[in-house]
């Protein structure tokens, strides 16, 4: 029988004084005032308005550590774009589009796999999980973008809380490894209803 101490360790849980006694770090801003490290955040919007635009162009000002949008500040670090939709030649031409790609921007691309014989993303596939993270962990990526979910996410019922249970997850445990995350959805057809499918993904982002 496994030793409970391996798994949870109740010498842990502290009194609030000595809780709040710790010696943690704040978290820092990789995007002020938006993006801090282990932000677990939202970009939606309807087909076409060019969200994957606003993504990749926020990771590459990221990366080389520029302004973005209304003179942000951005503080470079490693970063991960993992796209399940776009053609592998047209990731490559809206990459080159800003400019000399960034050394610390890394790419995922779903199409680019699928050539190479591999199966497709899956983020409810622990296996697939368990790949990125230890990608991202070697390669000290502290923001990773997952464009869309719904090619990532490979899910059967969007409307369902138990399909985002994995996804969800994830990207805790990112964040718990101090990985910031970006979530792209497609609004739903009443675009004040908000991000289309179960709204318990959007009661755990920030």
């Amino acid at each position: 029988q496994m030793e409970l101490g391996i798994l949870w360790d109740s010498e842990l849980i502290l009194k609030s004084d000595a809780f709040t006694s710790l010696d943690i770090p704040p978290r820092e801003s990789i995007l002020d005032p938006f993006i801090l490290e282990q932000s677990m955040l939202l970009l939606s919007g309807q087909e076409g308005v060019g969200k994957t635009q606003l993504a990749l162009s926020m990771l590459i000002a990221i990366c080389k550590g520029e302004n973005f949008g209304d003179g942000w500040e951005s503080t470079p670090c490693n970063c991960l774009y993992i796209d399940g939709e776009l053609a592998s030649s047209d990731l490559q031409d809206r990459i080159k589009a800003w400019g000399k790609p960034p050394d610390n921007l890394h790419v995922y691309s779903d199409a680019y796999m699928i050539q190479q014989g591999k199966h497709h993303a899956d983020m409810k596939d622990e296996s697939w999980r368990i790949m990125i993270e230890n990608f991202i962990i070697q390669n000290e990526i502290k923001l990773v973008c997952f464009d869309n979910v719904s090619c990532l996410g490979h899910l059967d019922d969007e409307n369902s809380p138990a399909g985002w249970v994995p996804i969800n997850q994830f990207l805790i445990d990112l964040r718990h490894k101090g990985i910031a995350s970006i979530l792209i959805h497609h609004m739903g057809k009443a675009v004040e209803s908000g991000p289309r499918g179960s709204s318990f993904i959007k009661g755990q982002m920030d």
